[in-house]
């Protein structure tokens, strides 16, 4: 009987050696995790902070670019606008001049230009005669 007890002491005591070995190896696994984390939480946390400004100016710029094409589109409307006045401003001249160029007797311009051509060769004979 005393030989089952001590293989009983025996194993109990291999039994917390043992046990004890796992939990040194769970409690180094557990810090190297724990390492892991806060490097993760630190390079997460450096990034953050170089990455926040550049997206902070970015989004300024953006911003105010956006002002800019706002403004560029207010120019732009009322450019479209005057050139839209413009050109009714000379519809109505060019309609007013179409209906006076309709309003032409081409016979008696025709007529006056035979009556021209007739004054221009009697000049050019009489000055014929002074060279």
């Amino acid at each position: 009987m005393n030989e089952d007890n001590n293989i009983v002491q025996k194993s109990e005591s291999e039994l917390l050696e043992q046990l004890i070995r796992v939990e040194k190896r769970n409690g180094a696994r557990q810090l190297v995790l724990i390492i892991v984390v806060a490097l993760l939480t630190l390079v997460l946390a450096v990034s953050a902070i170089a990455v926040i400004p550049r997206t902070v100016r970015t989004i300024q710029k953006v911003d105010s670019v956006i002002e800019s094409v706002d403004g560029s589109m207010e120019d732009i409307d009322h450019m479209v606008k005057s050139f839209s006045d413009l050109v009714d401003t000379n519809m109505d001249s060019v309609g007013d001049a179409l209906a006076k160029i309709n309003e032409i007797d081409i016979e008696s311009l025709n007529d006056s230009i035979a009556s021209f051509s007739e004054v221009i060769s009697s000049l050019q004979k009489i000055t014929s005669i002074f060279k």
